[in-house]
């Protein structure tokens, strides 16, 4: 533990349509009681601990600095500064699908492959719990497993595997997105589905370290020298 050093701060957000458990993930993210009927309105800045992170062989402790925005209507100018220039963005959807899923997915990675460079896009599907999956079962089975039995996971996997991956496809070479399959619940009890979400981070945070340091040492070559 002595090694370990201090925990730089990525920038993050977390985006998706009202009422798709963002706020309530944010706050399952930082260890906080699940809460009915949280919203967020406006805007809201966190930080999310992300310990047991390995950068540039060290290991180290990450914190996520996340913004937070009401999915509401009256919010939706907000996005831009949201999304803008973001490390990370857990892009959030409901588990049970309906006919909009897929073109709000479409939207919200429209809109980041305009305003993000080199950071990474986790595809996070909520509410898990709604979908007959009970707190137990989410710790004793893996997603594989859950879509052997059950047929709501089962058919939010068919969506998964044959709309939204390669809708992600078309974004490659705008945007890193990891399309594996992720589903979660907020609730007490589901800490597992979160251990998989952080861990899904870890994997791509390396990534974005480096990312972000060559950019910064590229831009500082570029910069114009005064001769002394």
């Amino acid at each position: 533990e002595g090694s370990r050093r201090p925990a730089p701060f990525f920038k993050a957000a977390v985006v998706g349509p009202p009422a798709a458990g963002k706020t309530c993930l944010q706050r399952a993210l930082r260890l906080l009681p699940f809460q009915e009927q949280q919203q967020t309105r406006g805007m809201e800045l966190h930080d999310i601990p992300l310990p047991g992170c390995t950068l540039a062989d060290h290991p180290t402790d990450v914190t996520l600095r996340v913004l937070d925005t009401g999915g509401q209507r009256a919010y939706q100018f907000l996005k831009p500064v949201v999304m803008r220039d973001r490390a990370v963005v857990l892009v959030c959807f409901k588990g049970r699908c309906d006919e909009d899923t897929v073109s709000v997915i479409r939207k919200n990675l429209d809109t980041l492959s305009a305003l993000m460079d080199g950071g990474v896009v986790l595809l996070v599907a909520t509410q898990l719990d709604d979908m007959g999956v009970s707190a137990e079962e989410s710790q004793q089975q893996d997603l594989d497993a859950l879509c052997r039995t059950n047929q709501e996971v089962q058919a939010l996997r068919t969506v998964w595997d044959t709309e939204v991956a390669p809708l992600c496809s078309r974004y490659r070479g705008a945007l890193r997105i990891d399309t594996r399959f992720l589903a979660v619940s907020s609730k007490g009890g589901f800490e597992a589905t979160l251990d998989r979400l952080r861990g899904r981070l870890r994997d791509n945070i390396e990534h974005v370290f480096f990312f972000f340091l060559f950019s910064h040492s590229l831009a500082h070559l570029k910069e114009p020298h005064t001769q002394m």
